[in-house]
């Protein structure tokens, strides 16, 4: 998702990496958790997160889950980041799960 926006200005992105144990299986938990919302791309190491305005990217790598996330705006950012952390404390319960955001790296 590069393009701009309807009013000419470029997606806004954040992501945070998360240390979490056997992060694929977290990745596939929180992938079938938003699929009954959205429409989600589901690999066993990746997954993409088609919300209404904006794309999200989930990675797993070693013992880490990345997460990118690319809005129209900085309202749907900040949006999406609060579902996104949320949901992953929702289906990793028995984890200590630490979310913090930063500006994407392109």
């Amino acid at each position: 998702m590069t393009e701009p926006t309807a009013s000419g200005a470029a997606p806004t992105g954040a992501q945070a990496i998360v240390v979490i144990p056997t992060p694929a299986r977290y990745l596939r938990r929180l992938a079938n958790h938003f699929r009954h919302r959205i429409t989600v791309d589901l690999q066993p190491e990746t997954a993409t997160l088609h919300f209404p305005e904006g794309l999200g990217t989930l990675e797993a790598r070693g013992g880490e889950l990345l997460m990118r996330l690319e809005a129209r705006s900085l309202e749907a950012l900040a949006r999406y980041q609060e579902v996104v952390g949320r949901h992953l404390k929702q289906v990793a319960p028995d984890e200590a799960v630490d979310v913090h955001w930063s500006a994407a790296v392109t």
